[in-house]
């Protein structure tokens, strides 16, 4: 077994490092045309380095379930500085425009809990039959497919749901789902996405259906997730409550005061999504939880407690 994953091990640091030279040269060569315009050219360029990133981070993800967790450290370390800096050189280049979305205005008496806190939000309905909101969810790389990615990106204070109320809902079901930099949203997908990709959350509430490979989470706080996975890793995450239903161990590493609970369904028709992503519905380990930051065996780590259905 050990050989075996080392092989893995080997060919996915063959293919890790070739992406990430790539990407490096890509970033420290790329250059506003001649010209001074900007417009087209300069902006398929950083979409292919996008592109690139995407591919990068959903390998990461393929990773998590073999890589020794320095290894994979070390990778995660390696994509950030990059996303880092095709940040920046993209906002060097061709600065960013706060995006807007077609919003539909919550009912007066309608309200959202987040433990004793209530927000009075806009709601995001994302419907194939809608105007731009939906496109705008999509991964907008001109390499990425936008049919098999859906994104959720740089939101405050949204409320997004992607439920049957008004037509037929954006399918998520065998698609890459990221979830990145969002304060004080709700997040509900229902479905059934191949992975999901969740950074950095600040008092964010998530809710997604049966994935049927793995839940990758960075750098979260002071949030509420509600997870179905075959695995899930979290790292650098504090302060969070998880409910989940994972066919494996759970992972974290570098996190405190997590609390995991039992899933409990939360939508109509989540059994026939659990079937579509092929997990077994009578199958938990919620509270099998390995920390990477706690080496014994015998006690349980300090950075994560359970929570009994009866406090649920």
């Amino acid at each position: 077994m050990s050989s075996e994953i080392n092989k893995k091990t080997d060919n996915f640091l063959q293919e890790f490092n070739g992406i990430k030279s790539i990407i490096r040269s890509k970033i420290d060569n790329i250059q506003p045309p001649s010209n001074g315009d900007t417009s087209e050219i300069l902006k398929a360029n950083l979409d292919e380095i996008q592109s690139d990133l995407e591919r990068m981070k959903f390998l990461l993800a393929e990773g998590s379930l073999f890589l020794p967790s320095y290894t994979l450290k070390s990778a995660q370390d390696a994509f950030n500085q990059l996303t880092k800096d095709y940040e920046q050189k993209h906002d060097e280049l061709i600065p960013r425009k706060k995006f807007s979305f077609a919003k539909k205005t919550r009912p007066p008496n309608s309200e959202l809990h987040r433990g004793d806190k209530k927000h009075s939000q806009d709601v995001i309905d994302f419907v194939k039959s809608s105007s731009s909101s939906p496109s705008a969810l999509h991964n907008k790389s001109t390499d990425a497919d936008p049919t098999k990615s859906v994104s959720f990106k740089d939101l405050t204070g949204m409320s997004i749901r992607n439920t049957k109320e008004e037509g037929e809902s954006i399918d998520v079901t065998g698609k890459d789902v990221t979830i990145v930099n969002l304060i004080d949203c709700d997040i509900e997908i229902q479905g059934s996405p191949k992975t999901v990709y969740i950074d950095n959350l600040r008092n964010c509430s998530i809710k997604v259906g049966p994935v049927s490979a793995s839940i990758m989470v960075y750098n979260c706080n002071d949030s509420r997730l509600h997870l179905v996975a075959q695995q899930l890793r979290i790292h650098n995450t504090k302060n969070c409550q998880f409910y989940i239903h994972i066919s494996s161990r759970s992972i974290i590493e570098d996190c405190s005061g997590l609390k995991f609970g039992q899933l409990k369904p939360w939508y109509d028709g989540m059994n026939c999504d659990f079937e579509k992503a092929a997990l077994d519905i009578n199958r938990n380990n919620w509270q099998c939880i390995d920390d990477f930051n706690w080496p014994s065996k015998s006690l349980k780590s300090p950075n994560y407690e359970l929570i009994l259905e009866s406090d649920q």
